[in-house]
C-alpha cells in the first residue's frame, strides 16, 4: 500500500515463451483455474495456487519470466534463475497502519516452470517470511492436482439454475436473457 490507502501494484511480472507473438492466443480455464496462453507452437498455463501463496507458471519449452519494476526506490536483487524485489514504506510521515510496510516477492525460474512469490508482511519479518515460502517445495503434479481438485469443489457449488424458455429476448443491462438461459443450460450438460 502507499500513502492514502491506496493499493499499489507489486510490480509487473513478464513470460515469454519464444514462439511467434502473431499466433498468440490466450484462454481462461474456469474449471481447471488456469490461463492458457500460446505463442505459436509454444504454449504454457498460469495458475494462481489455491493451497498455497504462489502463482506458477509451466510452460512446453523454456521460459522467460522477468521483473518490469517501475517503483522508485525498490530493491532489487537478480541471480542465476532468482529475481527479489521489495519496496518498504517509510517509517515517518504515512499513515501509523501503512508504516514500515515491506511487499515485494521472489521469482524463480527452473527450465519450463517458474514460480513466484509475493508477500505483505510489517518491517523485518519479510525477508524471513520469504524465505520461509520460498523454501517450501512441492511437488508440482501433486501441487496441480490440489489446485484443481479445488476448483472443481468450487464450482460444484456455485450453480445458477435458470429454467423456462423465453418466446422473445428481451434485453436488460446489456444481457439477452435467451443467450443466459443458452449458456446456463450449456454450463449444465458440460457438469
Amino acid at each position: 500500500m502507499k500513502q492514502g490507502g491506496i493499493l499499489s501494484k507489486v510490480g509487473r511480472i513478464r513470460v515469454k515463451a519464444g514462439g511467434d507473438m502473431r499466433n498468440f492466443r490466450q484462454v481462461l480455464r474456469l474449471r481447471e483455474g488456469e490461463i492458457e496462453v500460446t505463442e505459436g507452437d509454444a504454449s504454457y498455463r498460469v495458475w494462481v495456487d489455491a493451497n498455497h501463496p504462489v502463482i506458477r507458471v509451466e510452460g512446453s519449452r523454456k521460459l522467460t519470466v522477468s521483473l518490469e519494476d517501475w517503483r522508485k526506490g525498490d530493491s532489487v536483487l537478480e541471480r542465476k534463475g532468482e529475481t527479489v524485489w521489495f519496496h518498504r514504506n517509510r517509517s515517518e510521515g504515512i499513515d501509523s497502519a501503512l508504516r514500515d510496510i515491506c511487499f515485494g516477492g521472489n521469482i524463480a525460474v527452473k527450465g519450463s516452470v517458474a514460480t513466484i512469490n509475493v508477500l505483505t508482511a510489517k518491517g523485518d519479518e519479510w525477508g524471513s517470511l520469504l524465505k520461509r515460502q520460498v523454501a517450501v517445495k512441492a511437488d508440482i503434479e501433486a501441487a496441480r492436482a490440489a489446485h484443481r481438485k479445488w476448483w472443481v469443489r468450487f464450482w460444484d457449488r456455485s450453480w445458477i439454475v435458470a429454467t423456462g424458455i423465453l418466446r422473445r429476448p428481451r434485453r436488460r443491462g446489456g444481457i439477452f436473457y435467451k443467450d443466459l438461459l443458452r449458456h446456463a443450460r450449456v454450463a449444465e450438460l458440460t457438469r
